[in-house]
């Protein structure tokens, strides 16, 4: 796991306590119900070959793992996952099959399709004191 770490970007990340924090996307917000997650990606996040990472990135890579062909190591990951949709650009949402822990967006996602990027602090999504950080990778 710690090769996936310094390889591919997640779209919420951990701090040191183990709290959220933004990654590729800057903030997030859930429905009451906790099955609809919606992600505000940061804009300027850029793939090796300076294409810029959008929402419709975020809806093919999360198909990807969820299609049993790929055979992902890791489905137990999406397995709970019902839909994948780019509402915008730069806004995904996710919607669950059931409410659960929120660690399946939290593990790295291990494809092309999710870039690297440098340097990276933003608010997070209902963290009442948003940590910052900044990390070269």
């Amino acid at each position: 796991m710690i090769v996936l770490n310094t390889m591919y970007e997640r779209l919420i990340d951990l701090d040191e306590k183990s709290m959220p924090m933004p990654g590729l996307a800057s903030k997030w917000t859930v429905s009451s119900d906790g099955l609809v997650y919606t992600f505000h990606l940061r804009q300027g996040v850029k793939f090796h070959n300076g294409r810029e990472l959008t929402a419709e990135d975020v809806v093919y890579s999360y198909n990807r793992l969820m299609d049993p062909k790929t055979k992902y190591p890791f489905s137990p990951q999406v397995q709970n996952i019902k839909e994948v949709k780019a509402l915008d650009k730069y806004t995904a949402q996710i919607t669950l099959k059931a409410r659960r822990s929120p660690s399946w967006f939290i593990c790295p996602i291990p494809t092309e399709r999710m870039p690297s990027f440098q340097g990276r602090s933003g608010e997070a999504g209902g963290h009442p004191d948003p940590p910052r950080r900044d990390r070269a990778l």
